[in-house]
């Protein structure tokens, strides 16, 4: 059903925030900014050049460092999921032996939180990389990398 046909009383339901996201929806404007994005990606002719572990690919990291997306943020201010996810990636590099042992790790700050991107790395939210995960390596066009978990 298209959002216009809603009617007044669904639309105050949804909000005035959800309301202004709904009417971006094939909005002229964006769909022309998307074109515009996705033609200067096919431009730059990326091009998977390697698949490795993060701590031989990604700059800066460090032992007892876990890369995420989004912008810098401290353990306390994680919402759950990447909380959980973080927990998954101590686990995973066996830096703890159990749940409560790594969620004590990451809330001591014995475990460092960096943006992804301040490494020259990407990944999907909640994703996250420390040393030992695997990742791809890309290169474009103008021989700029990229590396994205995997």
């Amino acid at each position: 059903m298209p959002y216009k046909s809603i009617g007044r009383r669904r639309r105050a339901e949804i909000g005035a925030a959800g309301w202004a996201v709904a009417e971006l929806v094939r909005h002229p404007t964006v769909e022309s900014a998307n074109q515009i994005a996705y033609s200067n990606y096919l431009a730059a002719q990326p091009a998977l050049v390697g698949i490795g572990v993060a701590g031989a690919q990604v700059p800066g990291l460090r032992e007892r460092m876990i890369l995420h997306a989004g912008p810098p943020i401290s353990w306390n201010e994680m919402c759950g999921a990447m909380q959980g996810a973080i927990i998954g990636a101590i686990l995973y590099e066996g830096w703890a032996a159990d749940a409560t042992v790594a969620r004590r790790l990451a809330d001591s700050g014995a475990v460092a939180f960096e943006p992804a991107h301040h490494h020259a790395a990407v990944g999907p939210w909640p994703a996250l990389s420390a040393r030992r995960c695997r990742c791809g390596s890309s290169r474009m066009r103008e021989a700029v990398t990229a590396r994205i978990a995997i």
